[in-house]
């Protein structure tokens, strides 16, 4: 006789399942178990196999100690635990068959129970062959499942917050401005006096600008032309110089003539 962990069973929408002894390590098959509650039977086998062909991790959530993190949006430590996954998923199928023998609709099938537990540990316990024997890893798993109707979820209304009820309560109060219908004629030859003293007064402006953009032209060009005037006199005083020292080298040359000459 099984004795089942789950209490509260109902015969007529549920169906359980016990895996006695298997293979696998306890605390990987906690953390498997804990992910698949709440699952789909058929969601469940598939992301199982996803595992079993390292695509998808299992999320380790107590026994993490040393356990790499995954990659993913918030996924912490996490494995592949292969050969779980592999006994996991043939006890969902055999759950599926025990629902479909008590007419449940697969669909709809959905575990709301697992627990896990250590296997045989005296009597019916197994040892690893070779010269160094060391117990093997057994583990009892029990499974429930149940056949649940899926509620449509409603549009959860928005709460209204202080300004948009005040905005509501509040409307926007219309202020009517009264527009003189007739404008005295004095009115408006003012104004277009004021706009003729105002484009005057732009203009003056303008030319102003205009003079003291022609003075600095001028001064600039009076500058660069005295420049020019002083680079050409240092130039022909250089020219100079080199003519008369040339000329007195040419004075001492014929004097030296001369006196050996004499000589």
């Amino acid at each position: 006789m099984v004795n089942y962990a789950f209490v509260r069973f109902d015969e007529k929408t549920m169906a359980r399942v016990t895996g006695k002894d298997l293979p696998i390590s306890t605390k990987t098959s906690r953390e498997v178990v804990k992910f698949i509650k709440g699952m789909n039977t058929k969601k469940a086998i598939s992301y199982l196999e996803q595992v079993v062909e390292l695509k998808k991790p299992i999320p380790y959530t107590r026994f993490n100690g040393n356990v790499p993190h995954k990659r993913g949006k918030g996924f912490g430590p996490g494995r592949f635990p292969k050969k779980t996954s592999v006994h996991i998923i043939a006890l969902i199928k055999s759950l599926e068959k025990n629902a479909d023998a008590k007419g449940l609709d697969l669909d709809k099938l959905e575990i709301i129970h697992g627990s896990v537990s250590l296997g045989a540990t005296s009597g019916g316990m197994r040892w690893h062959y070779g010269r160094r024997r060391r117990k093997k890893k057994l583990t009892h798993v029990q499974l429930v499942a149940q056949e649940v109707e899926k509620e449509e979820k409603k549009p959860a209304k928005k709460k209204e917050t202080k300004k948009e009820v005040s905005k509501k309560e509040t409307k926007p109060i219309e202020k009517s401005i009264e527009v003189p219908k007739d404008i005295p004629k004095e009115t408006k030859e003012e104004k277009l006096k004021e706009e003729a003293k105002e484009e005057k007064l732009k203009e003056e402006a303008k030319e102003e600008k205009l003079k003291e953009e022609t003075k600095e032209e001028k001064l600039k060009e009076e500058t660069k032309e005295e420049k020019l005037k002083e680079e050409a006199k240092k130039e022909e005083k250089k020219l100079l110089e080199k003519v008369s020292s040339k000329a007195g080298e040419v004075e001492k040359e014929k004097e030296e003539a001369r006196v050996e000459d004499k000589k």
